[in-house]
């Protein structure tokens, strides 16, 4: 649906990567080299792309992962925080992000996005006694993480940037069934226009209710799941699903352009934490 509102340009991304780039090389070989999820160019690809892609082949702690009968250790405590908060919504924008002491600027060009205003952002986690905020939400159909071997139509990740290069992915699964309010509101709301970010006047999302009510969750380390596949991005998934119609996952995935999904990558020597409570 074209939204219906006078939409202005947010000056975030502005003002961020001015303070971003200012002590440090940014990677923005992401932007640079074309790259899909489709044919010679898709991700079985994409480390022969460009040499700053090598890790997608090589890397030894990729995401995303199956969850299934994996060896499991007791996992961290987990507070969610994410109260009510206007609507910042963009498709086919930039994320910049800063990977331990990589500074990267990201975009898929394929991607629904939802940003959180660094300034006074409420916004955030606490895991393993570190804060993080959460920078923005982003989706991704088919789910790139699977489930016993088990795909969704729908998954939402929530970015946090903490310090020192610190990032935490929060993975939520989304299933066929009853309507979702804030996808509805997003879906209400989709910018015509590609590649800027719009402040929605008077329109407020509550991103707490895209989570499940049963937040048990299991963490890995892995990376990110677009080119260049930095590792050292710590993921938290929550196998619990939450629900939205078929006519709203179908919306979704057509205002991201179809498959944006990475396959399964190996979990090697990697063990899981879960939390059950």
């Amino acid at each position: 649906m074209t939204a219906r509102f006078s939409l202005w340009p947010c000056l975030l991304l502005v003002s961020c990567l001015a303070s971003f780039s200012a002590h440090a090389t940014v990677n923005d070989s992401s932007m640079d080299v074309k790259w899909s999820y489709l044919g010679s160019v898709g991700p079985a690809h994409w480390g022969m792309l460009s040499p700053a892609f090598e890790l997608c082949d090589t890397g030894r702690a990729q995401a995303p992962i199956n969850i299934g009968r994996n060896k499991t250790r007791s996992a961290y405590a987990l507070k969610i925080h994410y109260p009510t908060t206007p609507l910042v919504i963009g498709k086919d924008i930039e994320t910049a992000l800063e990977v331990g002491s990589e500074k990267l600027m990201i975009n898929d060009g394929h991607s629904l996005q939802l940003n959180f205003p660094s300034k006074n952002n409420r916004e955030r986690i606490a895991y393993q006694g570190d804060k993080y905020n959460l920078v923005q939400i982003h989706f991704h159909s088919p789910s790139e993480t699977t489930w016993h071997k088990q795909s969704f139509p729908l998954e939402i990740h929530f970015v946090h940037q903490g310090k020192d290069g610190k990032v935490v992915v929060l993975a939520v699964l989304v299933k066929g069934g009853e309507k979702n309010s804030v996808l509805q509101t997003i879906l209400d709301h989709l910018p015509a226009e590609q590649g800027r970010v719009f402040n929605v006047p008077h329109t407020n999302i509550r991103p707490a209710q895209l989570l499940p009510a049963d937040k048990r969750y299991y963490a890995y380390n892995g990376s990110l799941t677009v080119p260049p596949c930095t590792e050292g991005v710590q993921w938290i998934v929550m196998p619990k699903a939450i629900t939205a119609t078929p006519a709203q996952i179908s919306s979704i995935r057509e205002a991201i352009g179809g498959n944006n999904a990475r396959p399964e990558q190996a979990l090697n020597s990697r063990v899981l934490s879960y939390a059950n409570k």
